[in-house]
């Protein structure tokens, strides 16, 4: 059993887990925990954590979108990127875009227009309103 809570572990760490849904990763995160609670459990209890374990890992949909340019989405690969980050976005967190403006300073677009130029994705915490700007290429990448 600590050999398939090792590899779960790992797998956190990876893409897949880090691009998948926010309720995948939630079912990850509880069979794990499920796992390390049920070293000390009888049988059947370790029996279901490691088929939850098991489960859980291939519910994952995590992947990088392609791109024919990272450097200058397309109107559809702008869409299909911000899928993938909105989905990816973890618990307690919004997915904005944010603008550059001449003066250098970073300020909330309202509006879906994307400019690969001064446009950033980026994660606001819906309780203190702390920022994370996001690189694309952790959300996508060239297909060719």
């Amino acid at each position: 059993m600590k050999k398939e809570i090792t590899k779960a572990e790992a797998v956190q760490k990876k893409t897949i887990y880090k691009l998948s849904s926010s309720y995948r990763r939630d079912y990850l995160d509880y069979a794990l925990s499920n796992a390390q609670k049920s070293l000390s459990g009888n049988k059947g209890e370790v029996t279901f954590a490691k088929w939850l374990l098991a489960n859980s890992e291939t519910y994952l949909n995590g992947k990088k979108a392609p791109v024919t340019n990272i450097n200058k989405l397309n109107k559809a690969e702008y869409e299909r990127v911000r899928r993938i980050v909105s989905d990816a976005a973890p618990n307690g967190y919004m997915t904005t875009i944010y603008y550059m403006r001449a003066d250098g300073t970073w300020h909330r677009k309202y509006s879906e227009l994307w400019n690969n130029k001064n446009c950033k994705f980026v994660y606001v915490s819906m309780t203190t309103k702390e920022k994370k700007f996001l690189k694309i290429s952790d959300y996508a990448k060239n297909s060719k």
